[in-house]
């Protein structure tokens, strides 16, 4: 989606917000000129210094003084001077942000001075210019100019002209013009202003640099950049001379700064400028002035441009949040916020959130401003609108917006808007393959664009792909390998058609989100090309190069996103590219036979897995290497959980009618400032240790060898990835690896008919589609797992709701189909499963923690809740389910056993409850779970186990997903013996989002899951089995390897079938448990060697 005139309006709109509030600050500390002084040094004395505290922003003490000078000057009836202190008293309350206050001070100031002085009085004239840029900042135009011209008409009646007085009108009167975009008018003004400062006041003096942050803002809306930057650069200079460090005045120098810095594509400069804006606004406004909100704003905007879509949003809401509180619902300001957050949200896919933002805009936009203003939501309503298959509508929307910038095209920000409809116009064509009108759209926003921005920027990058996308879509190879060649030049200027970039060269383009565009269009394109030429192999290998730097761009724009939000999303995008590099290299290796391909290709495999969760788990250690104190670690962890408490909160109301629209707006304001807070304390941590960075961001991934150094004999590591038609399997085994693709024709159609069979024991259709999906995933490998006894399976997509160990080699004859007698994969392999071979690495290579405590098992009673109920009958009596919760008699007795078994702590009825669970589970190597599970698909860090709750709230009842992430485990196994705790959402790169997914976040190398709601009594047995084979030293894969086939010689028909015993399985480290120390073993070395060294000294003495 073209976001240019989303930003651009904003900047526009942002622009003419600050420098309303700059009028907020327009007061000076110049001393007094000669006909003003006074003989009243004491009183001057209180002045002056009031004048010094404004200045270093201490308003509040400032006033104090100006009132005490004040009392002198009415006692001494000085009614000039005391005037003069009550309006410095009112510009203090300005620039505090209390503006009635001020307001109310000014007026009561303009009545006391036309009763007690002449009409044409200098320090009349200085109180119309205070109302009239506090109108000005309120947005009253017409009633700013008035007054503004009053205070000048005064000035030219005087004999002693007041040139400070009459240089702030004509500044005034310039910032009005410049409001209006009347901006000659605007520049005559401005310079005479400076033309008196220059040669009556001062150029140094403090007031002048707002002539030149005006002069600054004019320029940049005629795109003069250079002479804009160096105008603010002037205005900072003399506030530095004249202000303290802290000064407002200062920090709107630097919000104008990281505006004009955004504008020209240098987002991390513009983020320095708009911080430092920020920490001046917050130590001297406070956290709710709308100067802070107005920085938030243009941040959203940053991070928008760098495709950080989720901190946008972020960012914007605490906007939003601080223009309610201080204007009310209905203020200009507020309808480009909701813009904005409409442009988040369409980027982010909720597409309904966005019309949905985009219409609350255009209703207040709609009240207090003028259509045009609500031109650029116009068009991206449109734009979202077309995703919804509403292309009639979308086009009128755009063609609105259109229309609405052609009312005068004289204006930049018109024509840029009219850029930004042409594009809108265009993307709506590419997605019904109208390619040619496409095209003339593109390449009218094109021109546009160039003509103002130049061709060194961003957007214009952004537009180049959008048209070779164009020429693509009608296989026109060479034009649109030559507009991405123009997109790659705009961002990387030394880039030519025949030359290699480097990873420096990628590290120094700021908009990383465009490079990674381009490249990965180029690729595509060298292998269309391929396609269309197979004698050419430089050609797919060149489409190779172009993948492989496009998963350094993207490893470097994930490296900038903090939310996992923003994460996950970007895995979603990036999956489809890494299919395709892996596609690209496995071709690369049919035709060649160079090993090194099989290489590349796992790679790109590897990258397309768990990367949000690897980061996490490497976080852990890189915190601890990096030398981080746990106490900053505590903060960070607190952070997350908040963040997920005001997530869940929101989901929970969201579904209710009855619960108020401000309590909503609230828990939204809550949750956005605390992610903001976050990403800002997550930023800080890495600038004050380099080497967390550094270690966190590692973007290594396991290679084929790596892979090979763990296997064992007899033990081999198959992985899988899926493409939008193919499967690619890679069998690894410490001697010999290969790669086989088939096709995924139903595949995935066939998982869920197996997984319905099971549940709703349909023999036939069981049988039929766990023999047809082992014939399409491993018996393609039969030859070369020959010899095999141990598989560590990394799944993909759906496959990782199938448990292996219940496929069948052989399709039984129709006699013969009975439960007992299939010959289950059970039978020939023990397994285990991992999110990454990758990650399986990382696990390897971590240091064991050794808990203090062995075992720690919790089985809670469930005859507190309502729905609950005692079954006995095994077929019914399932772990867990979203409609009761059934007792568990068997889990309690499974628990005991077991704790018993380790000599462990177990916790049974009410006293399994999560607050104890909490508090007790870091200490233990084994954590056993026998409770209900509830599986939440649309919010998965929401899913829940149940505890024993006395009072029933829900705080005390579950244990949340997201509340796992903080719990620091040292434990070795945790098993989850509920139902469904291994499945969860499926997302796009990142795999399932379940429980054993939480638990790996806390630090758990290994999980013991379910796939399938579990029944009690079979599980129970199962779990007895499984931990008398832990307890002899058996791996873990071993020890459910054996338990399930000793469940099954013992089984009937009805109690053999799959649906019983198949669902759990081991996710991730399958080996042995460790040994535990024993806290007695070093007291007993020290007794030996106590002896030892007595018995030596009985001996000396006897000899």
């Amino acid at each position: 989606m073209d976001k240019d005139i989303c930003r651009i309006t904003i900047v526009l709109l942002v622009i003419q917000i600050l420098f309303g509030c700059e009028k907020r600050t327009a007061l000076s500390s110049k001393p007094d000129s000669p006909q003003e002084k006074t003989s009243y040094q004491f009183e001057q004395n209180y002045y002056n210094n009031a004048i010094t505290l404004s200045d270093s922003a201490h308003f509040d003490s400032s006033n104090i003084l100006f009132q005490k000078a004040a009392t002198q000057y009415y006692r001494k009836q000085e009614w000039h001077l005391y005037l003069r202190c009550k309006n410095r008293i009112g510009a203090n309350y300005q620039l505090m942000g209390n503006l009635d206050k001020a307001n109310q001070i000014f007026e009561k100031n303009l009545n006391f001075g036309l009763l007690h002085l002449p009409d044409s009085s200098a320090e009349i004239a200085r109180t119309y210019n205070y109302l009239g840029e506090l109108a000005t900042f309120q947005g009253k135009l017409h009633k700013a100019d008035s007054l503004l011209h009053l205070a000048l008409n005064i000035n030219h009646k005087l004999n002693n002209k007041d040139y400070y007085a009459l240089a702030e009108s004509l500044r005034g009167i310039g910032e009005i013009s410049y409001k209006k975009a009347e901006y000659e008018n605007a520049l005559h003004a401005l310079k005479k202003s400076l033309n008196i400062y220059q040669n009556h006041v001062g150029i140094q003096d403090k007031s002048a640099a707002r002539c030149y942050m005006v002069l600054g803002n004019i320029y940049y809306q005629q795109q003069l950049v250079d002479s804009a930057f160096y105008m603010y650069k002037e205005s900072l200079a003399i506030i530095v001379k004249n202000r303290g460090r802290n000064h407002p005045e200062r920090g709107k120098i630097y919000a104008n700064l990281g505006m004009i810095s955004n504008a020209m594509g240098d987002g991390p400069q513009a983020i320095a400028y708009y911080q430092k804006a920020l920490n001046i606004y917050k130590i001297v406004l406070g956290e709710r002035n709308v100067n802070v909100a107005i920085v938030y704003n243009n941040l959203g905007n940053t991070y928008e441009d760098k495709g950080d879509y989720e901190r946008a949003i972020a960012y914007y809401m605490n906007a939003v949040a601080i223009f309610l509180e201080q204007f009310g619902e209905f203020y200009p300001d507020l309808g480009v916020i909701y813009g904005n957050l409409g442009v988040s949200y369409y980027n982010l896919g909720y597409i309904d959130k966005a019309i949905e933002s985009y219409r609350k805009a255009l209703q207040i936009i709609g009240k207090v401003a003028s259509p045009v203003e609500g031109a650029y939501i116009h068009n991206n309503l449109g734009q979202a609108l077309a995703k919804k298959g509403q292309i009639k509508l979308a086009l009128a929307n755009c063609n609105k917006a259109l229309d609405l910038y052609s009312s005068d095209s004289t204006e930049e920000d018109y024509q840029l808007g009219q850029a930004s409809c042409y594009s809108a116009i265009a993307e709506i064509f590419m997605s019904q393959h109208a390619y040619d009108k496409a095209n003339f759209n593109f390449e009218k926003s094109l021109r546009i664009y160039t003509q103002i921005s130049g061709r060194k920027h961003p957007h214009v990058a952004g537009l180049l792909t959008d048209i070779g996308d164009a020429w693509l879509g009608k296989d026109e190879l060479d034009s649109a390998s030559f507009y991405y060649d123009q997109s790659i030049k705009s961002l990387v200027p030394h880039y030519t058609f025949r030359s290699t970039l480097s990873e420096a060269d990628l590290q120094k383009v700021a908009a990383k989100n465009h490079l990674a565009r381009a490249l990965v269009a180029k690729a595509k394109t060298f292998r269309k090309k391929y396609d269309q030429n197979k004698s050419d192999i430089n050609l797919l290998k060149s489409a190779l190069t172009y993948y492989q730097l496009t998963t350094q761009a993207i490893n470097m724009l994930r490296q900038s996103y903090k939310g996992e939000e923003a994460k996950l999303l970007l895995n979603s995008y990036t999956s489809n590219i890494y299919q395709q590099g892996l596609e690209t290299a496995t071709l690369l290796y049919e035709l060649t036979h160079n090993s090194k391909y099989i290489d590349q290709a796992f790679i790109f495999s590897e990258k397309g897995k768990a990367s949000v969760l690897l980061e996490v788990t490497k976080q852990i250690g890189a915190a601890y290497k990096a030398g981080i104190p746990d106490s900053i670690v505590a903060i960070e962890d607190s952070l997350r959980s908040r963040i997920a408490f005001y997530e869940r909160k929101l989901a929970e109301v969201s579904s209710e009618s009855s619960v108020k629209g401000t309590y909503i707006s609230e828990l939204q304001s809550k949750l956005a400032e605390t992610k903001r807070y976050y990403a800002e304390f997550v930023e800080r941590i890495e600038k004050t240790y380099p080497n967390y960075y550094s270690l966190k961001f590692s973007n290594t991934v396991a290679r084929i060898k790596d892979v090979q150094k763990i296997l064992v004999p007899s033990q081999s590591l198959i992985e899988f990835a899926f493409t939008d038609s193919l499967l690619y399997i890679f069998a690894i085994s410490p001697t010999q690896y290969s790669l086989v693709r088939v096709s995924n024709d139903s595949l995935i159609q066939r998982v869920q008919l197996m997984r319905a069979a099971l549940i709703n024991e349909n023999k036939q259709v069981y049988v039929k589609e766990a023999h047809n999906i082992y014939n399409s995933l491993l018996a393609p490998l039969e030859e070369q797992l020959k010899g095999v006894k141990r598989l560590i399976i990394i799944p993909d997509m759906e496959l990782s709701y199938v448990p292996f160990e219940i496929l069948l080699k052989e399709k039984p004859e129709p006699s013969r189909l009975d439960y007992s007698s299939l010959n289950y994969l059970v039978k020939d392999y023990q397994m285990s499963y991992h999110y990454s071979a990758t990650l399986l690495l990382d696990n390897h290579n971590k240091k064991y923690q050794n808990a203090p405590k062995s075992f720690l098992g919790l089985a809670p009673s469930n005859q507190n809740i309502s729905l609950a109920k005692t079954v006995s009958n095994e077929s019914v009596a399932l772990r867990g389910s979203v409609d009761s919760f059934p007792d568990l008699p068997g889990s309690r007795e499974e628990v005991e056993k077991i704790a018993k078994m380790f000599r462990g702590n177990y916790y049974l009825n009410n006293a399994a409850n999560k607050a104890l669970f909490k508090s007790l589970a870091p200490q233990y190597n084994i954590i056993h779970l026998a409770t209900h599970g509830l599986i939440d698909d649309e919010h998965p860090n929401l899913s829940k186990l149940v505890f024993y709750s006395e009072n029933k709230t829900e705080e005390d009842r579950y244990l949340y997903a997201y509340e796992l992430y903080n719990l620091k485990l040292r434990a070795e196994l945790v098993t989850l013996s509920a139902c469904n705790t291994g499945v969860g959402k499926l997302q796009k790169g990142e795999g399932v989002i379940s429980f054993a997914r939480g638990f790996a976040y806390a630090g758990c190398p290994a999980m013991l899951v379910s796939l399938w709601p579990a029944t009690d009594k079979p599980t129970s047995r199962i779990m007895q089995y499984f931990y008398e084979g832990l307890k002899k030293g058996l791996a873990k894969d071993d020890a459910l390897y054996q338990a399930k086939l000793q469940y099954l010689n013992s089984a009937d028909d009805n109690q053999s079938n799959p649906a019983l015993w198949g669902s759990f399985v081991i996710v991730g480290n399958a080996e042995p448990l460790h040994k535990q120390s024993s806290k007695i073993l070093p007291f007993l070395i020290a007794g030996l060697c106590l002896l030892v060294l007595i018995f030596a000294g009985l001996l000396k003495l006897k000899q």
